[in-house]
């Protein structure tokens, strides 16, 4: 079957080079989506001695590290629901909060428990996704520090343009999310950690780290992979991921003949296939159909047919020597040939978000950790 091989080591090279290119600010990490498809748990581990703080999407992720003994503090990056809140206090979780009812809800259980509970607040100043909206933040921030058991660990916002290159739309975002940090400070309740700085944010041309953010809350670097519009790095990253998938079966088909479902594609000329056990059942995208490429031995050929759920179909060069169980890579290098994910995205009409973190879980990680 088709496999996943990771490389820890290089995720914890990754978040050091973030960090030593930060200063002395935090690194947030944000290992959402079983960590971009890298693996949440194995990830969580590697980071633990380097990450001042993990990030996940959801309570359920958040629960997971902790029944793995990840002792480190998670912050869940949406708005959580009321049913939520026995979790959060019971696993020392670190909500983002923007609606009074479940922080009356948070405040009231907390109360009873006797906890204090670490909340942040997204600052809405333009995403219209979530949190509270910048012209509301600091009345709401006033309101939540009235409460004893309640302490807000930090605000952030989110930008909505960084990785298409928008810069006057990112402008107007931390423009209206500067005025919120001064209103805060007039009022000495401007809490400890200010952020606002994802992957694509921290490499954009605008400077997005002034004297009053002190963290940085990076998910995609982490992992070696540019955002969309980036076109390299301005420090040492490296791709942590390689995706392989065995071929399970070569064959010769004539010219005129068809290939995989609806018979779309027909070989024009008498040609070598190799099927290789990996499909959209995995995660690999269909859009790939036609149109996609595999790497087998150092060089790369199409895939030809449509991608079926558990295999997908490459057509080889006449007199190559590929053969049942030669290994494929789908993402990944090979001495001087290289298939990054950001390729594969491009193709697919997507990003490279969605390829890695859809990465099946029937897929298996193998780790490296030397």
């Amino acid at each position: 079957m088709t496999w996943a091989e990771v490389d820890l080591t290089v995720v914890r090279q990754n978040a050091l080079a973030i960090k030593s290119s930060v200063d002395d600010r935090k690194l947030i990490a944000v290992i959402k989506s079983n960590a971009y498809g890298h693996g949440l748990v194995p990830i969580a581990r590697a980071l633990r001695s380097v990450a001042d703080m993990l990030a996940v999407a959801t309570v359920n992720e958040a629960i997971e590290l902790r029944n793995n003994q990840i002792d480190t503090p998670i912050m869940i990056l949406y708005s959580s629901l009321p049913q939520d809140v026995s979790a959060i206090i019971e696993h020392d979780l670190q909500p983002t909060v923007s609606s009074p009812e479940f922080c009356k809800s948070l405040f009231q259980l907390a109360s009873e428990k006797r906890r204090t509970v670490r909340a942040h607040v997204n600052i809405d100043t333009g995403m219209n996704r979530d949190g509270i909206r910048y012209q509301q933040a600091t009345s709401f921030i006033d309101w939540l520090l009235s409460l004893p058991q309640i302490e807000v660990a930090s605000i952030f916002t989110h930008f909505a343009t960084t990785d298409v290159n928008k810069s006057s739309q990112m402008h107007k975002q931390l423009d209206r999310f500067k005025v919120v940090v001064s209103e805060l400070r007039q009022q000495n309740i401007l809490p400890p950690i200010v952020h606002v700085a994802s992957t694509a944010a921290l490499l954009s041309p605008i400077s997005t780290i002034g004297t009053d953010f002190n963290a940085v809350r990076v998910g995609l670097g982490l992992y070696g992979v540019l955002p969309v519009m980036m076109k390299r790095m301005p420090f040492p990253l490296s791709p942590a991921l390689t995706w392989k998938a065995p071929v399970i079966s070569v064959r010769n088909v004539k010219a005129g003949e068809s290939v995989s479902y609806g018979s779309d594609y027909k070989a024009n000329i008498d040609q070598k296939l190799a099927t290789l056990r990996v499909g959209y059942g995995d995660g690999y995208p269909r859009q790939l159909s036609n149109n996609g490429q595999v790497m087998i031995k150092n060089k790369l050929y199409p895939i030809v047919g449509q991608v079926c759920m558990d295999v997908t179909i490459c057509s080889l060069d006449s007199y190559n020597t590929v053969s049942i169980g030669d290994t494929a890579i789908l993402i990944g290098q090979e001495m001087a040939t290289n298939l990054p994910v950001n390729q594969l995205a491009n193709r697919a009409g997507t990003i490279p978000y969605e390829i890695l973190s859809q990465i099946n879980k029937r897929v298996p990680r193998l780790y490296n950790t030397s």
